[in-house]
């Protein structure tokens, strides 16, 4: 199993499984990413491919995935991380077994697994009774969010004919010998060897192996805690390290297996046992022993010798390493877009009148390049029953889709709309009708509203909020960008709010209010809040979480449950707002998270710089750089 650079050997395509050699490079499939928070990066799997099985029999692969996204893998949450089928998408398995969630859904990965962790995805496969060489192709994915960036991995599957069951010891089985450890012998139970594949290893530290052992009860009592232990290695001499034979399949660094079942009597038992090199070169003997609970069953000597020809990379880590814990580093994702609901036109009002004075603009119908809007030209755009018109004076089209002009070589450019007047009482009489980025004008999914939608950097979103004043103190103003630009990423990212109208937020006071650049040019102090916070995010437990705000309360904040009910969020409980309650103030808003007036004042009277006040409003929250 590997990432889409693997090759793949096939012939046949059937329903998603691969027959037959003939050699084709794996395209990685174009599945969407809601959710860039969300990426893996494949580490390893407990069987090299092609996984042998017989025909009809069970076989379960462990697979890791380090979290290389922002966001925590939790099982217990909705958004769970599991793989899908692909190629075809969510088409039934052939090798699905019970353990999985459906015939096209593997089990979860368990756990709490944050950024920069490993997971374990555990996928049993039931062998069909066809032999052949199969491929199932998965993808990784948060459940109902998103797929995985870089979640798409395959198995390589050899199905043989089934072989006859072992039924009697052969003449030449191991005699027993005596154990080299001091463990407490168990009076009556006993094991067979009946057969060993290899004792004979060399290999590089941290490479996986495996061998399998026929072993039978030869006792006169079942086992009903049948264990298999392995040896520790000893270091070499000269080092100090604390080595482990163990695979990620293990137990523990030194259990094997515990059996799910009794072993009866006389049954025969086939174990295919993983392990790994040490991480150190040497010379090692790995021993293998099998207990009933606490107490050693009598068994022949059974042991591998493993030669280690070199260190394993720097970057390899033991299964069930002792390290200490570490902060996950978050890797920096790209600065995204934002699409800003900034203009809903009403029966009367079915046209847009625009200009750049800055750069040409790219006009595309739909998701089609047509043409370029020169710089300083008009461009003129109606629409009556559904359909946009677009006329610049040299280009003239009709569509069903949705227009959108896009700058061609500057992305913070600035354009006009002409036919709009939007004015802001405390604001004077500016026209706030000038914003930075693309512009679209496109009917909602259902039809029934008309939008002018304005698509930028995130940066420049934020830095057009107008929900401060210019005067007040910067370190309030650098906590309330913070907290505005953290509810834009996670409405964005995190919920669908306005998925069916095609923007992430509106331009209002419905989620904050956004007034563009023309607000950049009366408010230089609000810009350079957003430049000294760029990317700053709130977090909690490693999530980018909501992170509401009001003009001022009643002396305290309301919890998110007190307001709006539901589950309660950690972060956003009730705590005192001493400014608030010091001048009797009332409340003015919803009274959850941040008091924007009782925040003011912290900072001017208690000199509380920005990240004290976000960390005071939302409890428990750090916060974090996530993109560049």
């Amino acid at each position: 199993m590997r990432f889409f650079s693997k090759l793949v050997v096939y012939t046949f395509f059937i329903s998603g499984i691969l027959l037959f050699p003939k050699i084709l490079f794996a395209k990685e499939p174009d599945l969407p990413i809601n959710d860039p928070a969300y990426a893996a990066q494949f580490i390893d799997q407990s069987e090299e491919d092609p996984i042998i099985m017989e025909a009809g029999s069970q076989k379960t692969i462990t697979i890791h995935f380090k979290n290389v996204g922002n966001a925590i893998w939790r099982s217990d949450s909705t958004q769970y991380i599991s793989a899908y089928t692909v190629e075809e998408k969510y088409r039934d398995s052939i090798f699905a077994s019970s353990q999985w969630r459906s015939k096209n859904q593997t089990a979860k990965i368990p756990g709490t697994i944050a950024p920069g962790k490993v997971g374990t995805l555990e996928i049993q496969l039931q062998a069909p009774q066809t032999a052949g060489d199969y491929v199932e192709h998965f993808y990784l994915a948060s459940e109902e969010h998103s797929w995985v960036r870089k979640g798409y991995f395959f198995l390589k599957i050899q199905v043989v004919e089934k072989k006859s069951q072992v039924e009697s010891t052969p003449q030449n089985s191991t005699a027993p010998s005596k154990s080299t450890e001091s463990t407490t012998k168990l009076e009556g139970a006993s094991a067979g060897l009946l057969f060993q594949s290899y004792k004979n290893y060399t290999a590089k530290g941290g490479q996986q192996m495996s061998v399998v052992l026929l072993l039978r009860n030869e006792g006169k009592e079942s086992w009903k805690n049948f264990l298999l232990k392995a040896s520790t290695p000893k270091p070499p001499l000269g080092l100090s390290d604390e080595l482990t034979f163990a695979d990620f399949s293990w137990e523990d660094r030194n259990t094997v297996e515990k059996a799910k079942d009794p072993v009866k009597v006389g049954v025969v038992q086939n174990k295919t046992i993983y392990f790994r090199a040490p991480k150190k070169m040497g010379d090692y003997q790995m021993r293998v022993q099998l207990f009933e609970g606490e107490k050693q069953i009598v068994a022949p000597d059974i042991f591998v010798n493993i030669h280690v020809t070199e260190d394993a990379p720097s970057t390899y880590h033991e299964p069930y390493e002792k390290v200490e814990e570490q902060a996950p580093q978050r890797v920096l994702l790209e600065e995204p877009n934002i699409r800003v609901g900034l203009w809903k036109q009403d029966e009367e009002t079915r046209e847009v009148k625009v200009r750049s004075q800055e750069d040409d603009y790219k006009v595309y119908n739909g998701d089609t390049l047509v043409g370029i809007l020169p710089r300083e030209k008009l461009a003129l755009m109606k629409a009556d029953n559904g359909i946009i018109q677009y006329n610049d004076g040299n280009l003239q089209f009709m569509t069903l889709k949705y227009v959108k002009l896009e700058p061609l070589t500057k992305p913070h450019a600035v354009f006009e709309v002409l036919n709009w007047e939007r004015t802001v009482a405390w604001r004077g009489a500016l026209n706030f009708n000038k914003y930075r980025g693309s512009i679209e004008y496109r009917y909602t999914e259902d039809r029934s509203g008309l939008y002018v939608i304005n698509e930028l950097l995130f940066e420049d979103y934020v830095a057009g909020i107008a929900e401060a004043s210019n005067d007040s103190p910067i370190e309030y103003q650098k906590a309330l960008l913070t907290a505005a630009r953290t509810y834009a990423y996670y409405t964005m990212s995190s919920t669908d709010k306005h998925s069916g109208r095609n923007f992430d937020v509106v331009a209002h006071t419905g989620d904050q209010l956004y007034l563009g650049y023309n607000s950049e040019l009366l408010a230089n102090n609000n810009v350079l809040a957003a430049r000294e916070t760029r990317g700053q995010l709130v977090t909690y437990e490693g999530n980018v979480v909501i992170t509401p705000y009001y003009g001022n309360s009643d002396g305290r904040t309301r919890s998110w449950r007190e307001v709006w009910g539901g589950m309660e969020k950690p972060w956003l409980v009730s705590v005192p707002a001493v400014y608030d309650k010091r001048d009797r103030k009332g409340m003015f808003g919803h009274g959850v998270g941040m008091s924007q007036r009782d925040a003011a004042y912290r900072a001017e009277e208690k000199h509380e710089d920005w990240i004290t006040l976000l960390k005071y409003y939302y409890t428990g929250t750090d916060v974090e750089k996530i993109y560049k």
